[in-house]
């Protein structure tokens, strides 16, 4: 993987990291309910769950995606509903023409650490606002904000164009 390909990639991990999600609630839930050192077993399961994500694109769909317009958008489509990044980010950054595992070593690292880090954060400002959390209409107000977050990622995604 060449240098500039690998430092696009990072940004776009930031990028996939930040942006709020399934995995950004998760954290913040943890961190709320059993603070920033527990809660990080769930960031744990977090990077896991990108290295399960990351064998089944290395394992074939990843090549697939980047080579089939079809299997793109079939691909994007899936992601607007269940708000999965990954899949139809991976393939923009691979050389199909050099040996594709260690892209994907490479990729699994760069995903791990922005998100140690990113779920990390998200953890210990939601363990922070724990005291503002503790009324029944604080909880309502936070349950509405992130619904309305996954519908706008949700609605971000379907406009996500595969590059050239």
């Amino acid at each position: 993987m060449e240098w500039s390909t690998w430092f696009a990639f990072f940004l776009a991990s930031w990028a996939i990291s930040i942006s709020p999600g399934a995995g950004a609630v998760a954290a913040m839930s943890a961190g709320l309910n059993h603070g920033v050192r527990r809660g990080y077993v769930t960031t744990v399961g977090l990077v896991l769950g990108i290295w399960t994500q990351l064998t089944v694109v290395a394992m074939g769909l990843g090549a697939l995606v980047a080579t089939s317009h079809t299997a793109f958008q079939a691909v994007k489509w899936a992601g607007v509903a269940y708000l999965v990044f990954l899949l139809a980010v991976l393939p923009q950054f691979l050389d199909v023409s050099a040996t594709l595992w260690p892209q994907y070593l490479i990729m699994g690292l760069t995903l791990s650490f922005t998100d140690f880090v990113v779920m990390g954060g998200y953890m210990a400002i939601a363990a922070g606002l724990l005291r503002a959390l503790e009324s029944a209409a604080h909880v309502r107000l936070m349950n509405r904000v992130f619904g309305t977050l996954f519908i706008v990622a949700g609605a971000l995604l379907s406009v996500f164009k595969r590059g050239a």
